[in-house]
C-alpha cells in the first residue's frame, strides 16, 4: 500500500541523518576539519620520509572522515595533497602524487567505517535494517565496536600496500611539512565558531554512547536501559543537537548564530536521504505480506547450499556484496543483499546480525572503479590517475579485505551480538 511505502521516508534513521548533516556541516563551515588535518600533517613525524608523510596523511584522512562525510573530507585532502606536491616539486603524474590521491580516497573509505556518522548513508541504513529485520538495536558505540577496529586494519593494510607499490624516496619532506605548518598558521587561533562545532559533535557522541555505557554497567535487562534507549534515541539526540546549532550564537549583538536554515539546508544531502529511504522501502517491499520474495529466495538458496559450511555462506555474501558495489551504489547493494541474507543465515544456523555487519563492510570496499563510490570518482577526477591503474590497485585492496571481513568482522560481531541477545521479528 502507498501509505506503507511512503512511511519509509519518515524512518527514524532519516531524521537521524538530517541532524547529522546539519551539525557536522557546522564543523565543515567553520573550518575545524581543515585545522585538524593541517595540524596532523605539520607534525615532525611527517617530515622524516616520504613514507612517514603518506602514513600521517592516511591516518589524518581516516580520523577526519570518521566524523564528517566522505565527500567533503576527500575534497579537502586532495586540495592539501596538491599543495604538498607543489611544495616538494612533483607533478600529478609522479608516483607520490598518485599515492596521495589514492590515500585520500582509501583513507576516507576506511574512516567512514569507524563510526555511523562517517558514512551516514550506508552505516545508518545497515543499522536500520538490523533493527527491522533482526530486531537488534545497534547503538552508536555498538557500531564503533565493530567498525573502528576494522577501519584501523584497513588503514594499516593501505599504508603497507601503498608503501610497497608507490616506491618514491623523496628527500625534501621538510618542505611538505612546512607547507602544512604555514597553512595551519594562516588559520590563526581557534575561533568561537570552531569551538561551538566541536562542542556540538562531542555532545552528540557522548549522548549516543551513554546508553551503551549504562547497558554495559547494569546489563541490557535492567529497565533503566530501555528508558535510556527511548530518551537518548539516536534520532532524538541528532535532532536535538541540530536544533542547538540554530540556537547557539556566534555573535549575539549581530544576531548571528552557528548556522542558518539556508546553510543547514545546503549541508543536508537530500538526494542521499531519498536514496536511503528507497533502500528501506526496497527491503520492506521484498519481505512484505503477499510478496515474500525473500522467503522464497531463502528456501531456494538453502536447498542449493544444503550442508555447506557456514564459512562458505559468509564468504559468498561477502564477495557478492563486494562485487555488486563496484557497479551500483552501495545503498541498494546493502539493502538488497542484507535483506536476502537474513533468512539464509537463519536457515544455515548463522548469526544474521553478524552477517549483516560483514555485508555492510564488504559493500563499502568500493575500490575498483571510479564510479563505485563518490570519493573514488573525486580522486580519479582530480587527474593523473589511469583507469587501468585504478582497477589494478583496487582489485588487490579488495582481495586483501575479504579474509578480514570473513574471519574478523563476522566472528567479532558474532561475539558482540550472540544469538539470543536479540529477538527476531515474527
Amino acid at each position: 500500500p502507498a501509505a506503507d511505502a511512503f512511511a519509509f521516508f519518515g524512518h527514524t534513521n532519516i531524521f537521524l541523518m538530517i541532524g547529522v548533516f546539519i551539525f557536522v556541516g557546522v564543523m565543515i563551515q567553520q573550518g575545524f576539519a581543515k585545522r585538524i588535518a593541517l595540524w596532523l600533517l605539520s607534525r615532525k613525524f611527517a617530515s622524516k620520509s616520504s613514507a612517514s608523510l603518506m602514513t600521517m596523511y592516511i591516518v589524518a584522512m581516516a580520523i577526519i572522515s570518521a566524523f564528517m562525510s566522505n565527500i567533503p573530507a576527500t575534497m579537502l585532502f586532495l586540495m592539501i595533497a596538491k599543495g604538498i606536491c607543489e611544495a616538494i616539486g612533483v607533478d600529478e603524474t609522479h608516483p607520490y602524487s598518485k599515492a596521495l590521491k589514492f590515500s585520500a580516497a582509501y583513507g576516507s573509505q576506511a574512516g567512514g567505517l569507524a563510526t555511523p556518522i562517517g558514512a551516514p548513508n550506508t552505516n545508518f541504513l545497515a543499522m536500520g535494517l538490523m533493527l527491522s529485520l533482526c530486531g537488534c538495536n545497534v547503538r552508536f558505540a555498538d557500531w564503533m565496536a565493530v567498525g573502528a577496529p576494522f577501519a584501523v586494519i584497513i588503514c594499516v593494510i593501505s599504508i603497507l600496500y601503498f608503501r610497497r607499490i608507490f616506491k618514491s624516496d623523496l628527500g625534501n619532506m621538510e618542505a611538505a611539512r612546512q607547507y602544512a605548518q604555514n597553512e595551519y598558521d594562516k588559520l590563526g587561533p581557534l575561533r568561537k565558531g570552531e569551538k561551538i562545532s566541536v562542542f556540538l559533535v562531542f555532545l552528540a557522541i557522548v549522548l549516543w554512547i551513554v546508553p551503551s555505557i549504562i547497558s554495559a554497567i547494569i546489563g541490557d535487562a535492567h529497565p533503566a536501559v530501555a528508558v535510556m534507549d527511548r530518551v537518548l534515541n539516536a534520532s532524538i539526540v541528532s535532532i536535538f543537537v541540530a536544533i542547538l546549532a540554530f540556537l547557539i550564537p556566534l555573535d549575539w549583538k549581530k544576531r548571528k548564530f552557528s548556522t542558518t536554515w539556508g546553510e543547514a539546508a545546503g549541508n543536508v544531502n537530500w538526494g542521499v536521504l531519498i536514496l536511503v529511504s528507497c533502500g528501506f522501502l526496497l527491503g520492506g517491499a521484498m519481505n512484505a505480506e503477499g510478496v515474500k520474495l525473500i522467503g522464497w529466495f531463502a528456501k531456494k538458496i538453502s536447498g542449493v547450499l544444503g550442508d555447506a559450511p557456514g564459512i562458505l555462506v559468509i564468504l559468498g555474501f561477502t564477495v557478492l556484496a563486494m562485487v555488486i558495489t563496484q557497479f551500483i551504489s552501495n545503498v541498494p547493494a546493502i539493502s538488497i543483499i542484507t535483506t536476502m541474507s537474513v533468512p539464509v543465515a537463519i536457515a544455515t544456523n548463522l548469526n544474521p546480525v553478524a552477517l549483516a555487519f560483514a555485508i555492510a563492510m564488504a559493500a563499502q570496499m568500493s575500490y575498483i572503479l571510479p564510479v563505485a563510490a563518490p570519493q573514488m570518482a573525486i580522486a580519479y577526477g582530480s587527474g593523473g590517475l589511469k583507469l587501468t591503474e585504478f582497477a589494478r590497485v583496487g582489485i588487490l585492496q579488495c582481495i586483501f579485505s575479504i579474509p578480514i571481513i570473513v574471519f574478523f568482522v563476522y566472528y567479532w560481531a558474532n561475539f558482540l551480538f550472540p544469538m539470543g541477545s536479540f529477538v527476531m521479528p515474527a
